[in-house]
């Protein structure tokens, strides 16, 4: 009977700590659970930020040296555009240049190319 009444009593102790217990797992499972969703937030936040405001970059193409300059306008990239470039041409073409809109990979192509005089860059209006 003795042996009854400890294995109850174990029993009883057992229970008396999962119930002391199991309102804290509660409550860190809770705070977790509120970090998880101000993390993904912020996350979600962070991207609609990166992506939401599309590139602008001037546009402008001035075809021959003798042509004056060109009336440079700014335009808004398409999103796979994520970069504005500037490319000076070599002489015979000095002072032609392309100001527009480019595919970063496509920008930095172009940047090795011997002769033409590359510039790459990713905020808006920066291929002055």
């Amino acid at each position: 009977m003795s042996r009854l009444m400890r294995s109850y009593k174990r029993t009883e102790e057992a229970e008396e700590r999962y119930t002391v217990d199991k309102p804290a797992q509660v409550q860190k499972t809770s705070e977790e659970t509120v970090k998880m969703k101000v993390f993904a937030f912020a996350l979600l936040l962070l991207v609609a930020v990166t992506y939401g405001e599309a590139l602008q970059c001037i546009n402008c193409v001035r075809e021959a040296p003798d042509t004056g300059d060109c009336v440079e306008t700014v335009e808004t990239c398409p999103p796979e555009m994520d970069t504005c470039a500037k490319i000076t041409y070599p002489a015979p073409h000095e002072n032609t240049f392309h100001k527009s809109c480019f595919k970063m990979v496509e920008c930095l192509k172009l940047a090795i190319t011997q002769g033409l005089k590359v510039n790459c860059c990713n905020w808006d209006s920066c291929n002055k």
